[in-house]
């Protein structure tokens, strides 16, 4: 198939996280199964138009990415224009939006008679709660308030005019899909639940940093994500100025809004050397620390409502045992006495006793190990996962061509 996907972000811009990720892995892994993938989103801050990478063709729109759309300059013009374009040239068979940023495409979809599929890694009302619940301070809730036109915006428009105009939508995770439906009141079988995954050996093949210092005795724990507040960030700081926890380091990797805040604060406390801030690193150095020894644990306490963190499924294939907090999408990956300790969201003590029996069992952290790997390769591999693409991909194909076959007899 000829596929046209669209995100509003890809890995080649600035302060790329999981989506963009999510989106790269998927799109290469269809280019290896045959598919034609271009991949179209706004250029930004990008100096080039075009990139082809691992056999995806990118076309980057020069364009305003907002949701006023007086502005002939808007991405959703400008992404219409650039698909009318395209598929005049070349048709294609598939338009595959990332959340909202197909939508412009799928408003005219009818006109070209190509279906549209749409993943959605969370819904608008998910993330203003979230904002809600991590706000602090004056500036932040008058912030919150000035945005609440924006998010009404969202959610009776530019949110349900992707669902209900696509002709399958793509959840995450299985609380992506129950917010969907109370949000858009869309049916429930037109949504198909389809975790993320990756390739096994990309964490195979990972070796742990060479320069690490730890000792193979040293206990660490991991956090892998953005930099936010709302990731959790001052629980982890929390837990790492506690007695008990004198003895572990936090490996912290990432990057966001909050990092040079956080590294203050680490500085403040004479932390650096056990709360170790890495900063954004590159994939390959990022999955090598999944396999450092010291490591015992992946550490999650967003207060995010979550579609489905791609590190989860990370700290899987790596036989970490994970603890979270109960919120989105992450009861989908972690499944307390199995693959970790599944908390009640914002439930500290809670979260740092299973942290704390984490540490301190070397036979619970091995009786965890083995059925989060086993579940992994289960369920998370990222063929499963293309081949779960793939047969919704042929079903909205083969139903778009029904008709024209049925009127033909």
């Amino acid at each position: 198939m000829r596929i046209a996907v669209f995100i509003k972000s890809t890995t080649f811009h600035a302060n790329f996280g999981g989506l963009e990720t999510q989106n790269k892995v998927l799109c290469e892994g269809l280019v290896k199964r045959g598919h034609d993938v271009l991949v179209f989103a706004p250029q930004q801050e990008l100096k080039f138009e075009t990139k082809y990478e691992n056999g995806v063709k990118y076309h980057f729109i020069p364009s305003v990415y907002r949701l006023l759309r007086f502005n002939k300059n808007n991405w959703y013009y400008k992404s219409q224009e650039a698909f009318q374009k395209f598929h005049k040239e070349k048709s294609f068979d598939l338009i595959l939006s990332q959340s909202s940023a197909g939508v412009g495409p799928i408003s005219t979809k009818d006109t070209y008679k190509v279906p549209a599929i749409s993943i959605s890694h969370g819904t608008i009302l998910g993330e203003f709660r979230t904002r809600l619940q991590t706000a602090t301070g004056l500036k932040e809730l008058l912030a919150l308030t000035k945005d609440t036109l924006f998010v009404l915006h969202n959610f009776f428009g530019r949110q349900r005019k992707f669902v209900h105009g696509s002709d399958k939508i793509i959840a995450v995770s299985s609380a992506v899909k129950e917010a969907l439906v109370e949000e858009t009141f869309t049916l429930e079988d037109k949504i198909e639940v389809i975790n993320n995954g990756i390739d096994p050996k990309k964490i195979e093949n990972a070796k742990p940093p060479a320069h690490d210092h730890a000792s193979p005795s040293k206990k660490s724990i991991l956090y892998v994500g953005q930099i936010q507040k709302s990731k959790g960030l001052n629980t982890l700081f929390k837990l790492a100025q506690e007695p008990e926890f004198k003895d572990v380091d936090f490996e912290v990797i990432g990057g966001g809004d909050y990092l040079e805040e956080l590294r203050q604060k680490t500085k403040s406390a004479n932390m650096q050397d056990k709360f170790r801030l890495h900063g954004k690193l590159p994939y390959e150095k990022v999955l090598a620390y999944f396999k450092t020894p010291s490591i015992k644990l992946f550490a999650l306490p967003t207060q995010r409502v979550e579609g489905f963190p791609m590190v989860l499924v990370e700290a899987l294939f790596a036989g970490l045992p994970i603890v979270a907090y109960d919120i989105g999408g992450v009861s989908d990956a972690v499944i307390t006495g199995k693959t970790g300790f599944l908390v009640p969201a914002g439930d500290y003590e809670t979260f740092k006793k299973h942290v704390l029996e984490l540490l301190s069992d070397v036979d619970l952290q091995e009786n965890l190990s083995k059925p989060a790997k086993d579940f992994a390769y289960s369920n998370l591999t990222l063929e499963a996962v293309l081949s779960s693409y793939e047969e919704v991909f042929e079903q909205v194909v083969d139903s778009q061509e029904e008709p024209a076959e049925a009127s033909e007899l």
